[in-house]
C-alpha cells in the first residue's frame, strides 16, 4: 500500500502544518476560494455558544441518521440563537465556545446548507494559529473538511483544486496529531479523497483511498471497542458507496447493483434516510442503463424522501426513464419539477445529468 504521506502531502517533508509554506498559502485562499453571500450577523448583547451547547448535544447532532429528520426541525427551530451565538462568540474571540458548537453542528449546517458554515470554518482555521490544544486540532480538521466537502460538490461553489488544497492540509494536520483525531473525522478526510478523485475521474486512486480509508476505520474501531457500532456503520457506508460509483463509472452494473443494494441494507440498519433515498435512485439508474424501466420506476415508486434536493434527484432519475421510454411529456414535466428544485440548492439540471455531478450528495 502506498504511503498516506507521499500521497497527499507531496512536497511537504516534516508532516506538519502550522509552519509550513502549505498552510500559509491556503489561510490566503481561504479568504477569496468560498465565497458567501450572507455575512456573519453580529450583535450587541452577548450571547455565549456555550449557553446553548447543553441543548444542542442534548439532541446529539453529530449523527445524520437515526432521528435525524427530528434533529433537523429542533435545530432549526434554535437556528437564529444559535446563529446569534456564533456571531457574537468569533467576535469576542471564544474559540472553544465556537469549536465546540461547530463540531456539534456541522453535519447540520452543511447539509442544511447554512451560508454560516463557510465563515465559521473559515474563522476557526485562520484563529487555529493562536490555540495550542487538543480542541483546535478536531476543529481544524473539522473545518478543512467541511470546506474540501463544499468544493468537491455539485454546485457553483465546486473548484477541485481548492479540494485538493484543503484536504493536503487536512491529511498535514492529521499526520502530526493522529492520536487527536476520532474515528469520524478520519473517515471524513478519507471520503473526500475519495469524492474528489471520483469527480475528477482519477478512479484508480480513488479506489487506492477508499481502500485505506476503510482499513483505518476498521483499525480505529478495533483499538477502541466501546466505540457505538453504528458510528462505525455510519463511517463504512461512504466507502461502500463510492464504490458504488467507480463500478458505474467502469459500466460494471451488475457490481454497481449489488454494492448499491449492500448500502441501502447498512443505512436501514442504522436509519440514514438521506443515503437510502441515494441507493435507491442509484438502483433506479442502473435499471435505465440496463433498460429495465419498469425495474426503475418500480424502485422510486413509494420512496421515503429525506428532502427536496433527494426529491430533485429521483424525479430527475425518473425523467430519464421517460425519456428513454419515449414519453416526452412525463419526461419534461419531471425534469421541469427537478429543475426548479435543483436551483434552490445552486445546481443546474444539465451539471447534475453529466458524470462531474455524479455523487448527488
Amino acid at each position: 500500500m502506498k504511503d498516506f504521506n507521499n500521497d497527499i502531502l507531496e512536497n511537504n517533508n516534516n508532516g506538519t502544518i502550522s509552519n509550513d509554506s502549505l498552510w500559509h498559502e491556503l489561510k490566503a485562499k481561504i479568504s477569496s476560494g468560498i465565497n458567501c453571500t450572507t455575512p456573519v450577523e453580529i450583535e450587541d448583547n452577548y450571547l455565549s455558544s456555550s449557553h446553548l451547547l447543553a441543548v444542542v448535544q442534548s439532541y446529539k447532532p453529530r449523527y445524520d441518521y437515526g432521528a435525524w429528520s427530528y434533529v433537523v426541525t429542533e435545530l432549526e427551530r434554535l437556528w437564529p440563537d444559535i446563529a446569534k451565538a456564533f456571531g457574537n462568540s468569533m467576535k469576542i474571540g471564544d474559540y472553544n465556545s465556537v469549536s465546540k458548537l461547530f463540531q456539534e453542528l456541522r453535519r447540520f449546517m452543511q447539509l442544511t446548507k447554512k451560508p454560516l458554515r463557510i465563515e465559521v470554518a473559515k474563522w476557526l482555521i485562520e484563529e487555529s494559529d493562536k490555540q495550542n490544544n487538543d480542541i483546535s486540532v478536531a476543529a481544524t480538521l473539522s473545518a478543512l473538511n467541511l470546506l474540501a466537502w463544499i468544493s468537491a460538490s455539485c454546485g457553483i461553489a465546486q473548484n477541485i483544486s481548492l479540494a485538493r488544497d484543503y484536504l493536503r492540509a487536512s491529511a498535514s494536520l492529521y499526520e502530526a496529531n493522529k492520536d487527536l483525531v476520532p474515528m469520524d473525522i478520519v473517515a471524513e478526510l478519507y471520503e473526500n479523497l475519495v469524492r474528489a478523485d471520483i469527480r475528477a475521474h482519477k478512479l484508480e486512486s480513488a479506489q487506492h483511498f477508499l481502500l485505506q480509508g476503510e482499513e483505518k476505520v476498521h483499525e480505529m474501531s478495533s483499538s477502541k471497542p466501546k466505540d457505538k457500532p453504528r458510528l462505525k456503520t455510519r463511517c463504512l457506508i461512504p466507502f461502500n458507496y463510492n464504490r458504488g460509483l467507480i463500478y458505474y463509472l467502469r459500466n460494471e452494473y451488475l457490481d454497481a447493483k449489488g454494492t448499491f443494494q449492500f448500502v441501502l441494507e447498512q443505512a436501514e440498519l442504522i436509519g440514514w434516510k438521506r443515503v437510502e433515498a441515494a441507493a435507491m435512485s442509484w438502483l433506479a439508474t442502473i435499471a435505465k442503463q440496463r433498460h429495465l424501466y419498469q425495474e426503475g420506476q418500480e424502485l422510486l415508486t413509494n420512496i421515503e424522501v429525506p428532502d427536496e434536493q433527494r426529491r430533485a434527484y429521483i424525479d430527475s432519475v425518473l425523467a430519464a426513464i421517460a425519456a428513454a421510454q419515449g414519453n416526452r411529456a412525463e419526461a419534461c414535466r419531471l425534469k421541469h419539477d427537478a429543475s426548479i428544485l435543483l436551483k434552490r440548492h445552486d445546481v443546474r439540471y444539465e451539471d447534475m445529468m453529466t458524470l462531474d455531478l455524479v455523487i448527488r450528495d
